[in-house]
């Protein structure tokens, strides 16, 4: 059972990212656009263990002053643990242990380079003769992939976020965050860690 449980994890790890990027349309295009600041999307199931999913990045575009983009990335969700999990080398590649800061981080920046576009919101502001301070002009423009792999762009609609959780079960006995769902009029797109790795994560959490 331990081989087969063993040979699946390989399995999905090779092909879990050509699902993420398998025939990716392209979202706006935003070459020369100033990166002003990036926050990461993430889900915390306990104390200890805590999914790492994507990443949202704020954009400014000095060629058009005012002009901002937000764009929400998703990535091979990476499940960091305060345990080592010496027992199951396929596994390495969806929990780490936290080592230091630096070593984090470069785990996560090289999770960023392989990211896809799923969210792009581009909007202008301009500054209030009155009061001073910003307001927004024109449309807001959302660029959206959503679930079926479909982009859809659409102006002024909102994008809704809300977090994604596993339903209560043997595993789960009081049901645990998993995940965030973004939400456009009816379409939406999920990024969460699957079931299994969830599962194992909490067991190695219990074994630190």
């Amino acid at each position: 059972m331990k081989r087969f449980f063993a040979v699946f994890l390989l399995f999905f790890a090779f092909l879990y990212p050509s699902l993420a990027r398998a025939d990716i349309p392209d979202p706006p295009d935003l070459s020369g656009w100033k990166v002003e600041s990036i926050f990461r999307v993430d889900v915390r199931i306990s104390e200890l263990v805590v999914i790492y999913l994507g990443f949202e990045t704020l954009y400014s575009n000095p060629n058009e002053p005012g002009g901002f983009a937000l764009v929400t990335k998703r990535h091979r969700p990476l499940i960091m643990a305060k345990s080592d999990p010496k027992g199951d080398r396929m596994f390495k590649n969806a929990v780490v242990d936290f080592y230091t800061r630096k070593e984090r981080e470069g785990i996560l920046q090289k999770r960023y380079g392989e990211a896809d576009t799923i969210v792009c919101q581009k909007w202008r502001v301009v500054k209030d003769a009155k009061t001073g301070h910003p307001v927004r002009v024109g449309n807001v423009e959302v660029w959206f992939l959503d679930s079926t792999g479909n982009p859809k762009t659409v102006l002024n609609q909102k994008v809704s976020i809300a977090p994604v959780s596993e339903l209560k079960s043997p595993d789960f006995r009081n049901g645990i965050l998993a995940g965030v769902k973004y939400s456009v009029g009816d379409n939406y797109q999920i990024i969460r860690a699957e079931h299994v790795f969830l599962i194992m994560a909490l067991k190695k959490e219990k074994k630190s």
